[in-house]
């Protein structure tokens, strides 16, 4: 091997090495004293990416945990105000049954009444100002508010609460069949209310002609979605009136018959305006059979009803359906008469009924609430005053009941978040921490590697920077 002096290769590389230890010792270090893997992006350029990532994620969820933590203040506030509306309308309500007795005198009603208009005041002023962080709760301002639950743009929950100040508190919106329902059962898509579909109607199970298409099986397929509509459906009874007054026939009950929901009515003389009452007597004689009941008003015309609203078929034979006054023309019929519906609701609501299967006036139309049924105008001022009242009150219930259902199904749902916003944090910190913080156990072991190589490179530099000195001992020889 030959000796050079001009260039000490040997050093030159142990210094090298000596650099590449002091670095890794520096590191090591630097990792030690700060508890954290990467201090700048050079570190490690895609773990610092997804760590930051992370890290926006992080302080993103720890805000929503104070937005919620925020909307579960204002929705406590409100259960809170409206827990006392509740309590004051319970007041009013023993007031107006206490006002629909008739045993009061005038004296005892004003003083009832002047009760009732303090409370009413009570509840105004309460509707009226409750607020939270300087907004109005219960004045119809509070509507359509999104509380934002999420990292993303659209992650948000929309709360709304109704006008319970008391112009509109127990208003109720109510609208009847102008006609019978039609004879035809609900189909899918046929009828729409607040925009959901009523599922097919099915047999009532007591009518006995077009029992899927009656009011009872219509009322049926709509309050099965109530909650979701808000919308009751009530059945009326189904009547039947004849155009003219009954002329005498006998109902042998071979060539002259009448059949009403399958059960024949017959044999029977019937006299003009059936004036021996044979034809209702016989008629309801079987109520317990058909449902149906008969009478005669006072023209003479027979009067048929079911008061449960199932349908009634009245079939006829031996052309006397017009001396019973039940076609104008001589012959007979063979039909199915059905009742009505009616709808309501505590607030406003929308139907479209396209296909005419309820039989309104309109086929679609948006129910507004009867302001003159609100809190504001009850009185006990007579019995009739005070059970409209009662009416009032118990639309006043409901509506306060529906809100606080509604505030205690968002307070466990946003409860449930919380907890779900606090293990998201916790993973997400763990993730960061996986990414970004030191691990002591591996740290200081690249320290001890990095000290003995430093060391041992400082040595072996020693050694290297005394190799050119064989030149001398050659000179010296």
């Amino acid at each position: 091997m030959s000796i050079k002096i001009n260039q000490n290769i040997f050093s030159l590389l142990v210094r090298r090495n000596l650099e590449k230890s002091t670095d890794k010792l520096e590191t090591s270090y630097e990792r030690l004293s700060s508890g954290t893997r990467l201090s700048r992006s050079a570190d490690d350029p895609a773990a610092m990416a997804m760590s930051e990532q992370v890290r926006f994620q992080i302080r993103g969820l720890r805000q929503n945990q104070e937005n919620v933590s925020g909307s579960i203040s204002l929705l406590g506030t409100a259960e809170s105000q409206v827990s006392g509306m509740v309590e004051t309308l319970q007041r009013l309500r023993e007031l107006a049954i206490q006002g629909a007795s008739d045993t009061l005198n005038a004296q005892n009603r004003v003083a009832i009444q002047q009760e009732i208009d303090q409370l009413v005041a009570d509840l105004e002023n309460t509707a009226a100002n409750s607020q939270f962080a300087g907004r109005h709760l219960f004045n119809g301002s509070f509507t359509d508010v999104g509380i934002q639950v999420g990292t993303g743009s659209g992650d948000t929950i929309r709360l709304s609460f109704n006008d319970f100040r008391t112009a509109s508190l127990g208003s109720s919106s109510q609208i009847t069949s102008a006609n019978p329902v039609g004879t035809t059962a609900i189909t899918t898509g046929a009828l729409t209310i607040n925009g959901t579909a009523v599922p097919v109607s099915t047999s009532d199970g007591i009518s006995t002609a077009n029992a899927d298409a009656s009011a009872i099986a219509k009322a049926t397929a709509i309050n099965s979605i109530e909650a979701r509509t808000g919308v009751h459906a009530e059945v009326q009874a189904t009547t039947r009136s004849g155009g003219s007054a009954i002329q005498s026939v006998n109902l042998d009950g071979v060539s002259r018959c009448l059949w009403i929901n399958g059960v024949a009515m017959h044999p029977v003389s019937v006299q003009s305006g059936d004036s021996t009452q044979a034809l209702v007597l016989r008629i309801n004689a079987s109520t317990n059979q058909t449902g149906v009941t008969a009478s005669i008003d006072s023209a003479g015309k027979l009067q048929l009803e079911a008061a449960d609203g199932r349908n009634i078929q009245i079939k006829t034979q031996g052309s006397v359906a017009d001396e019973l006054g039940l076609s104008s023309t001589d012959g007979d019929i063979d039909e199915v008469v059905t009742g009505k519906i009616t709808l309501s609701s505590s607030r406003s609501f929308t139907y479209n009924d396209t296909a005419g299967v309820l039989g309104m006036a309109s086929a679609s139309m948006q129910v507004t609430a009867d302001p003159s049924s609100a809190i504001a105008h009850i009185n006990v001022i007579s019995t009739a005053d005070a059970n409209n009242a009662l009416l009032s009150i118990d639309t006043a219930l409901e509506q306060l009941s529906d809100c606080r259902s509604r505030i205690g199904a968002v307070q466990n749902r946003l409860e449930t978040l919380t907890t779900a916003l606090a293990t998201q944090v916790q993973d997400l910190t763990s993730t960061d921490s996986r990414i970004r913080d030191t691990d002591f156990a591996l740290e200081t072991t690249q320290l001890t590697q990095a000290q003995i190589l430093q060391e041992a490179a400082t040595a072996i530099l020693s050694q290297a920077n005394t190799a050119p000195r064989r030149a001398l001992e050659l000179l010296q020889q």
